[in-house]
């Protein structure tokens, strides 16, 4: 299935992370212009698979550390790879939210989240599950 189906808007982002939306889950200029950031993961609303998601998912950046996602590119081969990502990017990659990663492992939409949980904790407990679809076809 593609991205854009387990996608929240930025409008719900909003809702449910208020001012601290951007400061969360925009990717930041800063890390942008580190020269390892054109080997990111990048996806977009059409491409169909991501990197692993981990525990320490938005803690540490790599090539490998889970997809972040591209707000303007439909699919992630057409990100432009520059030297200074920041320029190019700035404002427009972000980590998946946590509810989106709830949708992409096959939980149901009625699966919250404790009230209160720091975002970090959320990534840990998403991170160390497993995808509920792929564990219910193997059964």
């Amino acid at each position: 299935r593609p991205i854009s189906d387990f996608i929240l808007s930025d409008e719900v982002l909003l809702e449910l992370y208020g001012d601290m939306f951007e400061s969360s889950l925009v990717v930041s200029k800063e890390t942008l212009s580190k020269d390892w950031a054109r080997g990111l993961s990048i996806v977009g609303l059409d491409d169909c698979v991501t990197f692993c998601f981990t525990s320490s998912y938005g803690k540490t950046y790599h090539k490998s550390s889970g997809s972040l996602f591209s707000r303007v590119t439909r699919r992630g081969k057409d990100v432009k790879r520059v030297s200074d990502m920041a320029a190019e990017h700035e404002g427009n990659i972000r980590l998946f939210a946590p509810e989106e990663l709830l949708r992409i492992f096959g939980f149901g939409e009625e699966y919250k989240y404790p009230e209160g949980m720091r975002l970090k904790s959320r990534y840990k407990l998403i991170g160390q599950s497993v995808n509920v679809k792929v564990v219910d076809y193997v059964m």
